[in-house]
């Protein structure tokens, strides 16, 4: 799945700590910039008895909350997301966001960190992998 949609600052009362996908009909927003992520479904199953699905997210920008807004407009937070879930998925410990790999292509050298995933038992009872073509 592709989702290529603007993120700006939301400036909706008690929301301007946060990042929105703007729409034509608000005014509560400022500074648009066009932001693009790449979702690819992993395994499909449950999280603590509620229906959960492990991505990979590849950002191909790089705006503020963009991996975590980009899932809220698509209908799905990310487990644990306090904040894009309306404040409503406080159970987990924390949120069940984690950097894979890293790469710094840096001017004298190029930095390439991976680390072991995290929730490897987290979605239990997966099932194959369904891939996605939908574009937003």
């Amino acid at each position: 799945m592709e989702i290529e949609k603007e993120i700006a600052e939301n400036l909706e009362e008690g929301c301007t700590h946060m990042m929105c996908v703007p729409d034509e009909t608000s005014q509560h927003y400022r500074k648009r910039k066009s932001a693009l992520t790449h979702l690819q479904v992993q395994h499909r199953g449950q999280y603590d008895g509620q229906p959960a699905t492990k991505v990979v997210l590849l950002p191909k920008t790089g705006r503020r909350h963009q991996l975590r807004v980009h899932c809220a407009f698509v209908g799905h937070t990310i487990i644990g997301d306090y904040t894009y879930s309306n404040r409503q998925d406080t159970e987990p410990y924390r949120m069940m966001l984690h950097a894979h790999r890293i790469v710094l292509p840096l001017p004298n050298e190029h930095i390439a960190v991976t680390a072991p995933d995290p929730f490897i038992i987290a979605v239990t009872a997966p099932d194959p992998f369904i891939p996605d073509t939908t574009r937003y």
